[in-house]
């Protein structure tokens, strides 16, 4: 795992991208969150990043795992709640259909 600082966060569509301390640049869904919730992210978090060495559109990585880094103050209560609107909810857009 590589320490990392959000960089970018769009939670509309759950998709953002954090700054590694080595200058990697890696895009993330909400769906790698592991230990946050979408509420959680927010730009400037410290998180620990597990990353895949697969491109993402302008990314030349991607993430696999994105975690609370060591110290920092989140809500793991807020996990277990199943009705929490934080969870990570994909908009309902049809990408795949040419217009």
């Amino acid at each position: 795992m590589v320490e990392a600082r959000v960089w970018k966060w769009n939670p509309a569509n759950g998709t953002g991208a954090v700054h590694t301390v080595d200058g990697l640049f890696v895009w993330f869904h909400c769906t790698s969150l592991d230990g946050l919730t979408h509420a959680e992210v927010a730009v400037g978090l410290t998180v620990q990043v597990v990353i895949d060495p697969n491109p993402q559109g302008q990314y030349a990585y991607r993430a696999e795992h994105i975690r609370p880094a060591a110290g920092v103050e989140h809500d793991p209560i807020r996990r277990a709640r199943a009705d929490d609107s934080a969870y990570c909810e994909i908009p309902n857009t049809d990408y795949g259909r040419p217009h």
